[in-house]
């Protein structure tokens, strides 16, 4: 497993089945907020967009339980769980393991069956697969970084990270 290239590349996680991740074995996901279910710059107390909420629904009614993962500051994060009731991990300081290590507890659930879904390469992908667990790298939501994240969108653009975008949910 390559640390710089995600399992698989998506538009967004609306175009991730839930048959699929079955066929995967995935029994459990981390999902990444800001800019892949949560436009990065929106306050935490607007509603989350109908189609994300419905979609994280279904992974849900298909018995596939979900962590929500973010470098953000608790009150953000838990007021965007609180949203859609799942539980979270904030402040997870990704790409380091820690963050998805809690996020592995509240599964409880062994590696293997375990997909995270996030939009940047650097905190989710490396992240994820540093401790062993399939990342799932989606266009962000919106084209405006934070500070943060503008280092990352660099070095996706120097290793042509998505101008090499593939979709093998189809196979």
């Amino acid at each position: 497993m390559s640390l710089v290239r995600p399992y698989v590349m998506v538009d967004s996680i609306l175009d991730i089945e839930v048959e699929w991740l079955q066929e995967k074995a995935v029994t459990g996901l981390f999902v990444d907020i800001d800019n892949t279910v949560f436009a990065s710059h929106d306050a935490p107390n607007q509603p989350i967009r109908a189609e994300f909420k419905a979609k994280l629904g279904e992974f849900v009614d298909a018995r596939i339980s979900v962590v929500l993962i973010s470098n953000n500051r608790r009150e953000r994060v838990a007021a965007i769980a609180g949203q859609v009731g799942l539980p979270y991990v904030s402040f997870a300081i990704k790409p380091l393991p820690f963050g998805f290590l809690r996020a592995k507890r509240k599964l409880a659930l062994p590696r293997k069956h375990i997909m995270h879904i996030g939009d940047q390469l650097l905190t989710d992908v490396i992240g994820a697969q540093l401790c062993g667990i399939r990342a799932i790298l989606v266009e962000p939501l919106v084209d405006k970084d934070n500070i943060f994240a503008k280092p990352s969108r660099l070095i996706e653009r120097v290793l042509g990270t998505r101008k090499n975008k593939r979709s093998e949910l189809d196979e």
